[in-house]
């Protein structure tokens, strides 16, 4: 009798999760509707085009996407104008340095690029201001994870011979070093032991199917077969993984950390050092995210540093300063502002007038000394 009544049981609490199930289905479905947020049910086959209000987005088989060369455009509320070289510059530069000038690169994704302000706003454009003997290329890409950077600086950048090179590390964008999406399809190294093997190249040109608000980041908001319940639960799963990377911890981390490696030995093949500058995430800047990794992740970058001897400038106490005046002037509205540029701007100005020895005995000379 106890055997039937077990079993009574036992299909009594597997109808109860069925319902559960199916009514959280149901919940999420009435919710995303109402969200006005849709699932493709298909695979689409267009040809390559670029997302959304990013014209200047170019087909790039190893990259994913790289900037139009020779192009300008006018684009919510700011000028995008790029070089020869697809770099975000008003001028042309040369692989061979002038004699005499200082070069720093700086390579990165929109906080780099400068989305949403005018091309002299960007804090790049700035920075060289205050350095007339020096010169400061922009290779920021959109969109861009760390592991593009690594490949546009090994392609492309080294190529410039840089006395610095400037890494822009965004903290929200970690998780892109695991997407093989985002906006366009893109590479994606994985970790064979210590080493980086690069994966998914030649890049598809045909797109996974259109993708909406935050599904667009990484493939993990996608349901399976038509399940909006596991895409639920694949996205907290994401939340946690994009946790435990701001304590040191999973493959998010694991894989900065080794690309952040080989971007210093790419560098130092040309002769150059390697600056990771840590970019905070808007909640970040203004106070508004989990204290406790807010905490930690400094702590993290600090024993990068000491491990690895790679210098890390990290901006998020300096943005968190700014902020903590009630009366503080708005610099970070989604991207930074040219305000917040600036604020950048002066920033690394003063990290680089105190620690000359990031440019390896090669001088700065300051807008104050030829005044």
């Amino acid at each position: 009798m106890r055997t039937i009544k077990t079993g009574k049981e036992i299909l009594l609490l597997l109808a109860s999760l069925a319902i559960f199930a199916i009514s959280f289905e149901v919940v999420l479905w009435v919710v995303e509707r109402g969200k006005g947020i849709r699932y493709p049910t298909h695979q689409e086959t267009r040809p390559w085009r670029p997302h959304g209000s990013y014209t200047w987005d170019l087909y790039s088989p190893v990259l994913g996407w790289v900037n139009k060369p020779d192009h300008e455009t006018r684009v919510a509320g700011f000028t995008v104008q790029t070089n020869t070289q697809g770099l975000r510059e008003t001028r042309e530069y040369d692989y061979e340095k002038i004699p005499g000038k200082v070069r720093l690169l700086a390579v990165g994704d929109s906080f780099t690029f400068g989305e949403d302000v005018e091309p002299d706003e960007v804090f790049t454009e700035v920075l060289e201001r205050k350095m007339p003997n020096a010169e400061v290329i922009n290779m920021g890409v959109h969109g861009y994870g760390s592991d593009q950077m690594l490949l546009t600086l090994k392609e492309e950048g080294v190529r410039y011979l840089p006395d610095l090179v400037m890494v822009g590390f965004y903290l929200g964008g970690m998780g892109r070093n695991v997407a093989t999406f985002r906006n366009h399809n893109k590479p994606r190294f994985r970790l064979q032991g210590e080493e980086l093997l690069l994966t998914n190249v030649p890049v598809p040109r045909t797109p996974p199917p259109d993708r909406i608000g935050e599904a667009a980041d990484l493939p993990a908001g996608e349901p399976r077969w038509g399940c909006r319940t596991c895409a639920w639960l694949a996205r907290r799963g994401q939340a946690l993984r994009d946790g435990l990377a701001y304590v040191g911890v999973g493959e998010q981390w694991r894989l900065s950390e080794a690309i952040f490696r080989e971007m210093d030995q790419a560098s130092a093949g040309v002769g150059a050092r390697l600056l990771v500058v840590v970019f905070p995430p808007e909640s970040w800047a203004k106070g508004e995210f989990n204290r406790l990794l807010m905490w930690s992740f400094p702590k993290v970058m600090e024993r990068f540093s000491k491990k690895t001897g790679i210098p890390v400038l990290d901006l998020t106490e300096d943005f968190r300063d700014h902020y903590r005046d009630p009366n503080a002037r708005e610099i970070f509205p989604k991207h930074w502002n040219s305000e917040g540029h600036r604020f950048v701007s002066d920033r690394i100005y003063a990290h680089l007038m105190e620690h000359s020895g990031l440019l390896q005995g090669r001088r700065l000379t300051s807008e104050e000394e030829l005044n």
